[in-house]
């Protein structure tokens, strides 16, 4: 089972409706999310990051639609040291 390492360094199993669930919240279609999370799923590995899901999703969103994203990064967009946090 793959587990998931948060920001706060627990770590929980991974979930991929979590990806789909907070896509679709974003505006992206049904399918496509799960095809994302799916593609997630299949690439990840064990201890992967919150952080590194994020910025597949993000990717991998964006290749498809970017306006998509804007739902997702406007709102929740965190700024740090070299890197971007986004609630997707």
């Amino acid at each position: 089972m793959v587990r998931v390492i948060k920001r706060n360094g627990s770590n929980e199993p991974f979930m991929p409706a979590k990806i789909v669930l907070s896509l679709i919240r974003t505006g992206v279609p049904v399918s496509i999310a799960q095809t994302i999370a799916q593609d997630i799923e299949r690439t990840a590995r064990d201890g992967i990051t919150t952080g590194e899901i994020r910025i597949k999703v993000l990717r991998m969103t964006m290749a498809r639609n970017p306006d998509w994203m804007k739902n997702s990064i406007m709102p929740g967009a965190r700024y740090g040291k070299n890197r971007m946090s986004y609630s997707v």
